[in-house]
């Protein structure tokens, strides 16, 4: 999978991902030798419907102190996971680093003062894995997730950074659109809005970059559309990355959970396409806004140059909705080229300071 996405230009990073810790909870994750000896013969099973209560269970919660304890030395063979995945990816430019773990919980015990687990606790084990894999590899990214119950409003923007180099900001977004509760588009872009601003702030706190590492809404939903076309929206205009949940194509569905942006056939889901937008792949300069109108399908971007930036602006137009040779005016004139098979239309840099104007209609 790495290879087949490397080959198309698309970058990866690695995320070692678990919900609820185990098959036994009703979720996956961590081997049996991680649990305690009697839940090791649980059955193994994902048809919970309601499965993010299970994270305050008493099995569960006392499972998560062991492994915050590095009881059987658990943690010890997670960063030693970590350094193995570091080899084997180190000679793969497409693999740019890698997420220590998908959605942390805290145990029975941290949950008395969750600030106290992320200094004693989740940070730490960030900084094991990182040092891990950069010992490997210095030019990996460490994407650092938080408590998904800070999540879509942070509930603190004061957690300490962790000392990790190459870090990058990645929580998760989930609001109640995600789940088909649409509340009204006004209400839903504030919201939006304030939750992702609140991430933003603990972003610029650390001085990292942020990427917002998950979120989603079945396709199936009647307003998925409008949805993804709102959250994308509001992404532009605070200029934050992100990752959609998710994609494949498994007639098995997990814990009731149809998120994906295909069918089990491989067809894409109608309403997915609103996914499928264009934006600024890579910018000699920095932006200074971006946005595109479905409605009109115009892309419009503002940016200054820096002059030390010989390398272009790269910005990638879907095939959906541009055809080969899209229209567009650029301020102040200059050389571009478009690749229409790679569906990357590029503008040269002026290699001069000052602003830059782009409109792109298909």
């Amino acid at each position: 999978m790495v290879s087949a996405f490397a080959k198309r230009g698309v970058y990866v990073f690695v995320d070692a991902h678990q919900d609820l810790f185990s098959r036994r909870f009703c979720g996956d994750g961590f081997p049996d030798w991680t649990l305690p000896e009697k839940y090791r013969t649980r059955r193994q099973h994902a048809d919970c419907k309601n499965w993010g209560l299970v994270d305050f269970t008493y099995p569960l919660s006392s499972t998560l102190d062991r492994f915050w304890e590095n009881k059987d030395g658990a943690q010890d063979s997670y960063v030693a996971f970590f350094k193995m995945l570091a080899g084997r990816y180190k000679d793969e430019p497409g693999v740019i680093g890698f997420e220590p773990i998908n959605e942390p919980f805290p145990g029975l015990k941290a949950r008395m003062s969750i600030s106290h687990w992320y200094g004693s606790q989740l940070f730490p084990l960030y900084e094991k894995v990182g040092q891990a894999v950069q010992s490997v590899d210095s030019r990996f990214l460490i994407f650092a997730d938080i408590f998904p119950l800070e999540n879509p409003v942070l509930w603190s923007t004061k957690r300490p950074r962790p000392n990790i180099k190459n870090l990058a900001f990645a929580p998760h977004y989930y609001d109640f659109g995600t789940y088909g509760k649409m509340l009204g588009s006004a209400f839903e872009n504030k919201f939006m809005q304030k939750s992702l601003r609140r991430h933003q702030s603990q972003a610029k706190k650390w001085d990292t970059p942020i990427l917002i590492g998950e979120w989603g809404i079945s396709p199936l939903y009647p307003g998925a559309s409008g949805y993804i076309t709102s959250l994308n929206s509001v992404y532009d205009e605070l200029k934050i990355s992100h990752t959609f949940w998710e994609a494949s194509m498994s007639p098995t569905i997990w814990n009731m959970e149809n998120t994906s942006v295909f069918n089990p056939d491989g067809s894409v889901r109608e309403k997915a396409l609103a996914l499928d937008r264009p934006y600024p792949r890579a910018v000699a300069g920095t932006i200074k806004s971006f946005s595109f109108d479905p409605g009109k399908k115009q892309f419009e971007m503002v940016w200054t140059e820096d002059p030390k930036i010989s390398a272009p602006t790269e910005i990638h137009l879907p095939e959906r909705i541009f055809k080969s040779s899209p229209n567009f005016k650029l301020e102040p004139s200059g050389n571009y080229s478009f690749n229409p098979a790679t569906r990357v239309f590029r503008v040269f840099p002026l290699q001069t300071a000052g602003q830059r104007k782009i409109i792109i209609t298909p």
